[in-house]
């Protein structure tokens, strides 16, 4: 079965319902209109920058002999958790235990964590990601549609340019596609991806909030085939 706005329903209610999702998507970036789908990057941004003061006064510190600790990084357990990674772990774990609970997720197979890993890049070409994102979050069109068939979308090797992580939903008759809580910062409205699109450059933005998700059908659920 493709997946529906009910069986949508019960995965978003096993994350919002799990204290640890809500934990790691508390921000007051949350206010941001969902359909911008910017939340997770801007507060991913500001975390940046916290961390690199942080660094920059302990540097100062041991200088003058005050401060003999570690500097922070991105593994550091006060940034990870709110990550795009840390918030898809802590909702596939939530998921993966409604699977098991009675009477589970009804035509759901399997959930994973999903990552997109474009070629590495060096630090400007990264701020240049940046920019262009924040400049799509006003100008790029939301919801991008579908496009005639999934091969003339783009070349399934076409990976998005930014390193990104959500949640994989695998149904009972193969189809999948992807939950991506991190956009929104919202447990009750994350963005909803056919999983081949999630991962090609230019369709970043072609989910649909779950708030106005009516259900998909085939046969954009399967992958493109060569």
């Amino acid at each position: 079965m493709s997946l529906s706005k009910a069986t949508a329903e019960k995965i978003v209610q096993a994350v919002s319902g799990d204290a640890e999702c809500v934990r790691r998507t508390q921000s007051f970036l949350r206010r941001l209109p969902d359909s911008w789908m910017q939340a997770g990057p801007r507060r991913d941004d500001l975390m940046f920058w916290k961390r690199m003061g942080r660094n920059i006064v302990k540097w100062k510190a041991k200088q003058i002999g005050i401060y003999k600790g570690a500097y922070d990084d991105e593994s550091d357990a006060r940034y990870a958790d709110y990550e795009c990674s840390g918030i898809a772990d802590a909702a596939e774990k939530a998921i993966r235990t409604a699977m098991k609970s009675t009477p589970g997720i009804p035509g759901v197979a399997a959930t994973t964590r999903v990552d997109r890993m474009p070629p590495s890049r060096t630090l400007m070409q990264t701020l240049a990601v940046h920019a262009q994102d924040i400049k799509d979050s006003f100008t790029a069109p939301v919801g991008l549609g579908m496009p005639a068939s999934p091969v003339a979308a783009q070349p399934v090797s076409t990976i998005a340019d930014d390193n990104h992580s959500a949640v994989g939903i695998t149904m009972s008759d193969g189809t999948q596609y992807v939950f991506d809580w991190f956009m929104t910062l919202n447990v009750i409205d994350p963005i909803i991806f056919y999983w081949w699109m999630w991962q090609l450059k230019g369709y970043e933005r072609s989910g649909t909030p779950y708030s106005v998700f009516g259900g998909f059908g085939d046969p954009y659920g399967n992958p493109p085939k060569a």
